[in-house]
């Protein structure tokens, strides 16, 4: 179909009230090549934000518009749009998302490439973190959602309220209280962060959450921007086959016995090594849009989030972090998953042995928007004793903010609460 063909049949679409509202996600003003269709889709933005219930924007409105800020010698143009949008309607609901996504993703390809060939025309260097951060916004176009995500309170609450009973939910397998308190574990779109000091064990505490999943059944993501892939599998092998990485070494075919037997869950690890390369939650989202079709993940542990990087320029660090938490809740949205993270603590908080929200390294903006904050602490004498607390800081998931003492065993990077649960968690 000709660009402004389709230029003229989405124009004529988002003159819906609705539909504007709908595909607002994907359709701006950069997707339209003619300068009159990029005009008309600003009077349509106007219409719609200042027009209270009206419907359908009106040809005569539009016409209205082009007269009053149009000088007279250009309008004619302009209003040659309008006529377009008239005679070229998008009539079928039923293909309208993929007409949509499709016109998105064509024009986001094709700007980026030209935007790539002007540059090597005038002998520069092209931006090519730009041209992929363009690229990979093309790609995750087909991941957007676009359906209404609102409902009616008082319409059949006997429904929602079992449905909300029934959610799926991945329990952490850690202590009864904490699985209590988050009912039953953390569900699609949730977000957990545990936050420690160096040296107290997030990445530990991340692997052990990833294991009790798997030993649910469930496709787990793992993402490991700290240490590499390879080390990051060996330290599952240790949990995995409970023995220390000495006797693994000497005994390789205990890892093939072990994995074995942990993958009649019917569970999965991917392993993604970031290490190397810096991620945002954009490039997160099109390695998961990737490799969803061959995995079928239902959880994503990011190792860790202070690690990440946001590609929108900011003043301050503590801004970027705070978006790229936010970035990642929309991943957890996106693709109907819980996302486990983990951030680092102040100095402070490690030398005193006691971790608090307020420890939260460079800013406590990250806590405003996860669901679940877990801090880990650990006192001289505690790691002479193996264990280490936790306390739920936050937690807008259910009731309660539990104190649970884990047992910890570094040699098999192992972490389990005192009271031990049983696998029959219900999700």
């Amino acid at each position: 179909m000709e660009t402004h063909l389709m230029e003229f049949r989405i124009l004529s679409f988002l003159r819906g009230r609705e539909h504007y509202l709908k595909y607002s996600k994907v359709i701006n003003e950069s997707l339209f090549e003619s300068r009159q269709s990029k005009y008309i889709y600003k009077l349509i933005v106007f219409y719609h934000k200042n027009t209270k219930g009206k419907s359908l924007a009106p040809l005569s409105s539009l016409f209205a518009l082009v007269n009053s800020r149009v000088k007279p010698n250009e309008a004619e143009k302009y209003k040659d749009v309008i006529r377009k949008i008239k005679k070229f309607p998008l009539t079928d609901e039923s293909i309208a998302d993929e007409i949509v996504k499709r016109f998105a993703k064509r024009q986001i390809v094709k700007a980026t490439i030209m935007d790539a060939v002007r540059s090597l025309d005038n002998d520069e260097n092209p931006d090519i973190d730009k041209l992929r951060a363009r690229l990979d916004e093309a790609l995750l176009i087909d991941s957007t959602e676009l359906m209404d995500t609102a409902y009616d309170y008082f319409s059949n609450p006997m429904h929602r309220l079992q449905q909300d009973r029934d959610e799926p939910r991945i329990a952490t397998l850690l202590d009864p209280m904490l699985d209590k308190a988050m009912r039953r574990g953390l569900a699609s779109g949730e977000i957990a962060i545990v936050v420690a000091p160096t040296s107290i064990g997030k990445t530990m505490f991340l692997i052990n959450i990833t294991y009790n999943a798997i030993k649910q059944g469930k496709k787990v993501v793992y993402v490991t921007l700290e240490l590499s892939g390879k080390k990051i599998a060996g330290r599952f092998d240790q949990l995995v086959t409970k023995k220390p990485i000495d006797y693994i070494e000497k005994h390789p075919e205990i890892v093939y016995q072990s994995t074995k037997k942990l993958s009649q869950h019917g569970g999965g690890l991917r392993i993604k090594d970031s290490v190397a390369n810096k991620l945002s939650a954009n490039e997160l989202s099109v390695y998961l849009e990737r490799i969803r079709k061959d995995f079928a993940f239902d959880m994503v542990v990011v190792d860790q989030i202070d690690l990440m990087y946001s590609p929108k320029e900011f003043k301050e660090r503590r801004h970027e972090l705070s978006s790229i938490i936010i970035a990642l809740r929309r991943v957890g949205a996106t693709f109907g998953i819980p996302i486990w993270s983990a951030s680092q603590a102040t100095r402070i908080a490690g030398a005193a042995g006691t971790t608090t929200l307020w420890d939260i390294s460079e800013d406590i903006g990250k806590a405003n928007w996860a669901d679940v904050i877990l801090t880990l602490s650990q006192a001289p004498e505690d790691k002479e004793e193996n264990v280490m607390f936790l306390d739920m800081a936050k937690n807008r998931i259910g009731e309660g903010n539990p104190r649970v003492m884990l047992n910890v065993n570094y040699a098999l990077m192992s972490i389990q609460g005192a009271n031990k649960v049983k696998l029959n968690v219900r999700d």
